[in-house]
């Protein structure tokens, strides 16, 4: 009787290890951490020699499974990863991922993903970012494709800087016409389609007529949550962006007032645009200008 009890004790302890017949749980990445079933620490990827450090597999994700049964997670073509540093690129997951772990182990899995923040420092293996929300609308469509065309170079880079840093479409070139043709395409429907969120309150500001062209002139009046940097920028009725007022400028916690004059040449009689104010992606405000004095 005790021999049997011996081996019923093992075979419990074996199935429990996650080496049993069973089938593995499945979840998504997002699930598993919420319900801290795994502990994961994601950093750039120590990539090899000619390689890029922001496009490709160019991020490490090391994660232990800290239950006893095996473990099937999957990831999400279009994850944001946020890093930790505000003068790091956050990123965008560009390829869809299945990790499979067993009971109480762990391990590494590199991760293709691209920038989506052109003008911050690329992510290095020091480089800390956690699981962000899920790109949506164009973005997504965009990094989806990327993957259908297998296109994980400089080329798939440059579309996704088309929709996160207002880059030309022009800018996509490659040594594969069709998918260039392919990728340009989507980004040139996405930026005829205005980029208005019907959430927002919108205020209105009328131009002036100066020297024979218009000029916009008014305050900028909005609530910040947290403290931190803001960008404003210009926008046409098309949501193409078209220029800025200012870049990356640091405002504390609370109301903040902006005095903005602006006189710009691409301003066109009988159009409207958009003073934007963006913090990262997040939309605070917006100013719609028609060009009629």
């Amino acid at each position: 009787m005790k021999t049997r009890a011996i081996f019923a004790m093992a075979i419990c302890l074996f199935a429990m290890a996650g080496y049993g017949s069973g089938s593995p749980q499945s979840y998504t990445l997002s699930e598993a951490i919420s319900k801290k079933l795994i502990k994961v620490t994601i950093k750039g990827n120590d990539y090899e020699s000619g390689s890029s450090s922001y496009y490709g597999k160019c991020i490490n994700m090391h994660i232990k499974n800290l239950t006893y049964g095996a473990l099937s997670l999957s990831l999400e073509n279009g994850r944001r990863l946020k890093c930790t540093y505000d003068s790091v690129q956050d990123m965008l997951v560009t390829k869809a991922e299945i990790f499979a772990l067993g009971g109480q182990s762990e391990q590494d899995f590199k991760v293709y993903a691209m920038c989506s923040q052109k003008h911050d420092r690329c992510p290095s293996t020091t480089s800390i970012f956690s699981l962000s929300e899920l790109a949506n609308g164009y973005l997504l469509q965009l990094t989806q494709l990327i993957e259908k065309l297998n296109c994980f170079d400089r080329t798939g880079q440059s579309a996704v800087w088309v929709l996160t840093d207002g880059d030309d479409p022009a800018n996509v070139t490659g040594s594969d016409s069709i998918t260039v043709k392919a990728l340009k395409t989507l980004l040139v429907k996405a930026r005829s389609v205005a980029q208005r969120d019907e959430k927002f309150i919108y205020d209105y500001s009328f131009p002036q007529v100066k020297n024979g062209s218009f000029k916009i002139e008014g305050d900028f009046v909005w609530q910040m949550q947290y403290a931190g940097k803001v960008s404003l920028w210009i926008y046409d009725n098309n949501g193409n962006r078209i220029s800025s007022i200012f870049l990356e400028k640091y405002y504390s916690h609370g109301t903040q007032t902006y005095h903005y004059s602006v006189q710009d040449p691409e301003f066109k009689p009988g159009e409207m645009y958009w003073l934007r104010l963006m913090a990262d992606r997040t939309k605070l405000k917006e100013v719609a200008v028609t060009m009629d004095p």
